[in-house]
């Protein structure tokens, strides 16, 4: 086994830890000047889903992916089937079922289109499966192997071959935190090479509850750990650093065991974190059923959560990434809880575009209160297709097109 490994901080031009460099010329851009970039609204023009038809229901939808010519593939976790929409929302077809024959699922993890044809990730059997949608045979490549220590995330087919994501945990006596790493693996998912390395990063908080011996641990709203997305196309990697006391965040884009794409910096204004933001943070904790299921009473819990909750003073300045088909790089700004949030869209060279201002659910499930970077959509140069939910939960995706925002902000 080798290890050739590229560790992403977003500091360039400079070896860390004796494992890699990152090569790159750095530019700092004021993204105080948001107001100056275009503003677009989300526009809703596609919703796939029903309640009151159960052929056309969906199940929790955590899996997307958008063909080059506009089709959409969801997961349906429950069946383990793909369903295919053509760009109006029809249903085209349905592929896949539980099994573990050629074509069939146990737990589709990741999804992505080479052209015509759609793969699908299986972080259960291991494998992934090429599926020619006009009716050819599938294509499997992996199985069940040997693997790095670790939890395997997702397999990623590349033009290279077959990558790897795995988290690796680590936990100390007050916070959970966890490295990610991609290694290149054979047919048989033995490990080769580890190709890319974030660093670790805090992931949670403790809860002790009166009476309960161990603590609830629970992800933090606000944590400043790295965010990361590979490309639809599995050719890059794009990390986001975001300390919150450097005043800046520092985008990173590399092909994956390769060349650096783009390194920016971009100077932001922190916002300061509310009291009503506080407060809507701590009532999101408490209304949780796993928690209140532990607690003596709801006086309890509020009491432990608001003494285990350590919120920073200031918002981390990106809260959501998400990378496009077309290259263009997509940063949710800070996350008040009032309702509206406003993303950053950078070009496939990492300068700033234009912002859009949308809902904050768009793409979440309702009572989200993760920082993990699982965002349910999709997106390309003309507009998103997201998840959403209504007021009895029930999940939608909706396709939301590009428009100007109206003047004055209204």
């Amino acid at each position: 086994m080798h290890v050739r490994t590229t560790l992403l901080t977003g500091a360039p031009r400079r070896p860390l830890l004796g494992l890699g460099w990152i090569s790159a010329t750095v530019l700092l851009f004021p993204m105080t000047g948001d107001a100056q970039l275009p503003e677009y609204v989300l526009e809703p023009t596609v919703r796939i889903g029903s309640v009151d038809d159960p052929e056309s229901a969906l199940d929790i939808v955590t899996v997307l992916a958008q063909a080059p010519d506009g089709r959409l593939a969801i997961a349906q976790p429950t069946e383990a089937s793909i369903w295919i929409f053509s760009p109006s929302g029809e249903r085209l077809q349905v592929v896949g079922g539980r099994g573990d024959g050629p074509g069939e699922f146990q737990a589709i993890s990741a999804m992505g289109w080479r052209g015509d044809i759609l793969w699908a990730a299986d972080g259960r059997l291991f494998r992934v499966t090429f599926l020619d949608l006009d009716g050819g045979a599938p294509t499997i490549v992996g199985g069940p192997g040997r693997q790095v220590e670790g939890v395997i995330r997702a397999p990623l087919p590349s033009e290279e071959g077959l990558w790897v994501l795995y988290r690796r945990w680590t936990l100390d006596p007050e916070l959970r935190t966890y490295r990610e790493e991609i290694w290149s693996a054979d047919d048989s998912w033995e490990p080769l090479e580890r190709l890319a390395m974030l660093p670790e990063g805090p992931d949670g908080f403790r809860i002790q509850l009166p009476g309960v011996q161990h603590p609830a641990r629970r992800t933090h709203p606000m944590g400043e750990h790295p965010l990361f997305a590979v490309s639809p196309d599995v050719s890059t990697l794009t990390t986001v650093r975001r300390e919150v006391d450097r005043g800046a965040y520092a985008v990173t884009r590399v092909r994956i065991g390769g060349d650096t794409v783009f390194h920016r910096e971009h100077a932001v204004d922190l916002e300061p974190v509310t009291g009503d933001t506080r407060t809507a943070i701590l009532e999101q904790y408490v209304s949780l059923e796993a928690l209140q299921r532990l607690a003596p009473s709801t006086g309890a819990l509020h009491g432990a959560v608001e003494s285990a909750l350590d919120l920073p003073s200031v918002h981390p300045a990106v809260t959501k990434l998400v990378v496009g088909s077309d290259g263009s790089t997509w940063l949710r700004g800070p996350d008040d809880r009032s309702g509206t949030v406003r993303w950053t869209v950078l070009d496939s060279t990492g300068e700033p575009r234009f912002t859009v201002r949308s809902a904050r659910e768009i793409g979440m499930f309702q009572g989200e209160i993760e920082t993990q970077n699982l965002v349910r959509m999709t997106v390309d140069e003309r507009g998103i297709w997201a998840v959403v939910q209504d007021e009895l939960e029930v999940p939608y995706v909706v396709r939301y097109e590009l428009r100007p925002a109206p003047s004055g902000g209204g």
